[in-house]
C-alpha cells in the first residue's frame, strides 16, 4: 500500500511538472543550443478583402445577394479599387444601414 502511494505521488508529480513545461512553453535543447519561442503570433485578417472577392464571396456578408453582389464587382471594374468604406454609397442598393452593418467585415487593400 505504501509502494502504490509513493508510485502515485510520483506520477502526479511528474503530471504536474509536464503540465508545467506545457503552460510556461519551456522546450528541452541539447547543451549550447539556445532555443527562443516567439509567441507573439499576429492574427490573420479575417475581413473580406472587398476589392479582390468573388461574388460567392460577397453573398457570405449579411443583406448582400446576387444582385448585390454583381452591383459591387461592376462598380469595382468601372471606377477601381475601392479605398475606404463609404465609397460603397456609391454601390446602387447600399445605403447607410447596410453599409454599417457589412463595415467591420470588410477590408481596403
Amino acid at each position: 500500500m505504501k509502494n502504490h502511494l509513493a508510485l502515485a505521488a510520483s506520477v502526479a508529480a511528474f503530471l504536474c511538472f509536464l503540465l508545467f513545461l506545457t503552460v510556461s512553453g519551456l522546450r528541452f535543447a541539447p547543451a549550447g543550443v539556445s532555443v527562443h519561442v516567439d509567441r507573439t503570433v499576429e492574427a490573420e485578417d479575417a475581413r473580406l478583402n472587398i476589392n479582390t472577392a468573388s461574388a460567392t464571396e460577397l453573398e457570405a456578408l449579411p443583406g448582400i445577394g446576387p444582385a448585390l453582389s454583381a452591383a459591387i464587382i461592376q462598380q469595382r471594374e468601372a471606377v477601381g479599387r475601392f479605398t475606404e468604406a463609404e465609397e460603397l454609397l456609391d454601390v446602387p442598393g447600399i445605403g447607410e444601414k447596410k453599409l454599417e452593418a457589412i463595415r467591420e467585415l470588410l477590408r481596403f487593400d
